[in-house]
């Protein structure tokens, strides 16, 4: 194993103790003082002694972290980490600190009093997360001044970046009866089979030619024999179980008031909770905003991470080719035969709703719009304030784990 990198630095007690030192030195010169040069003598290698000894410290340590990867606002931040000595020495007075974004509040730092020979140490600290978004974290970084406090060395931990960022995305509300019928979810688990739902057996309202993107499991086999050219079952909106969520998070009337903008993000995480509940359905979100962004699939609760990431990360815009550049990102058959949900901050204006028609949003199978400037959230759910914080969603790798093994 390569040789850990540690930084040493001077305290401002090892700065004042060698202030002291050296007139020591000067005056044991002039004045031929064997005593002042003896305490000279002790001085320097008190210094020296505890500068060897703080490098033993933290050169022999390892450390494991295990973070949560997805988060609740309302729910802080804790992080754990497994300090190990692998060395011959007990390791005393080490402290670990985190590190994130600057712009941030400083992360909380970690004093450990002693570990073993061979022991494993854990310890933890808990972060209020000051507001919804996506937070890269590490590495962690070891700090000692053991044993006199004249220097101090510090040891940056690589391996304890955390290779999936931390959501931290709006806390979940709860969807009104009339919200979970539309979306059809009302009765999650009854009913039909998996299978029927996804490929919607004796429950279409027809046949249609073959196109770009279908399913061949919908391919309608007597009618394709019949016509000489490949045939597919066209779903009813009942069975297709397929939901398309378009976040428009434009200012086309000027800025809207942050509580608005917080209430459109948590309404969609709302959506993306209930939804991922349900392995059955299909869901696909379109991101309009500052960085326009896509992600469809299987709704299943292991996925609630990718969809709420884009969520948290949302800025709001006033460019007026942002729905454009989201649009070019849409494949052919992310707009078919979907419940379409559309949730904005201050409507659609006309040239955006054509854009929508453009760009084959027609051939959804119902659409609804909601303009939250204008109070239509307020009938479609309970804002979060209003229920029982809800439990995370596991993210895309669960509990994230770094170090070396």
């Amino acid at each position: 194993m390569a040789e850990p990198k540690v930084t040493i630095r001077l305290t401002w007690a090892g700065v004042f103790v060698l202030a002291v030192a050296l007139p020591i030195l000067g005056a044991s010169f002039v004045h031929h003082v064997n005593l002042l040069l003896l305490l000279f003598s002790l001085i320097v290698a008190a210094v020296f002694v505890g500068t060897w000894l703080g490098r033993a410290q933290i050169k022999h340590l390892k450390v494991i972290r295990s973070c949560p990867t997805l988060l609740p606002l309302n729910r802080p931040l804790t992080s754990i980490m497994e300090i190990t000595n692998i060395g011959k020495r007990p390791a005393a007075g080490v402290q670990l600190t985190d590190q994130t974004d600057p712009d941030l509040s400083p992360l909380p730092t970690v004093f450990v009093e002693t570990v073993g020979v061979g022991e494993t140490v854990r310890a933890r600290y808990e972060w209020k997360v000051p507001k919804v978004g996506v937070y890269r974290l590490g590495p962690l970084q070891l700090f000692t001044s053991y044993p006199f406090g004249f220097v101090k060395w510090s040891r940056v931990l690589e391996e304890t970046v955390l290779r999936e960022p931390v959501v931290v995305h709006p806390p979940f509300g709860k969807l009104s009866v009339e919200a979970r019928q539309y979306l059809g979810i009302a009765t999650l688990g009854e009913g039909r089979a998996r299978s029927g739902l996804l490929e919607g057996i004796d429950e279409f309202r027809g046949v249609r030619e073959f196109r770009d993107g279908d399913s061949p499991k919908l391919i309608h086999w007597r009618s394709t024999a019949r016509r000489g050219t490949l045939v597919v079952r066209e779903l009813d909106p009942s069975a297709s179980r397929s939901i398309l969520m378009l976040v428009y998070l434009v200012e086309h009337e000027g800025p809207v008031e942050p509580e608005i903008f917080d209430n459109v993000l948590a309404f969609a995480s709302t959506v993306v909770a209930e939804v991922c509940r349900d392995p059955t359905l299909q869901l696909t979100i379109v991101l309009v905003g500052k960085e326009p962004a896509i992600v469809r699939g299987s709704a299943a609760s292991t996925r609630a991470g990718a969809y709420l990431r884009i969520i948290a990360a949302a800025e709001p815009t006033s460019a007026p080719d942002a729905l454009e550049r989201a649009c070019r990102l849409l494949r052919t058959s992310d707009t078919r035969d979907r419940r379409l949900w559309v949730v904005s901050l201050a409507g659609l204006p006309p040239e955006s709703q054509n854009r929508l028609h453009d760009s084959g949003f027609r051939r959804v199978s119902a659409r609804m719009v909601l303009n939250a400037s204008a109070g239509d959230l307020d009938r479609m759910w309970i804002e979060p304030t209003s229920v029982p914080p809800a439990p995370p969603l596991p993210s895309v790798d669960g509990l994230e784990k770094n170090g070396r093994s």
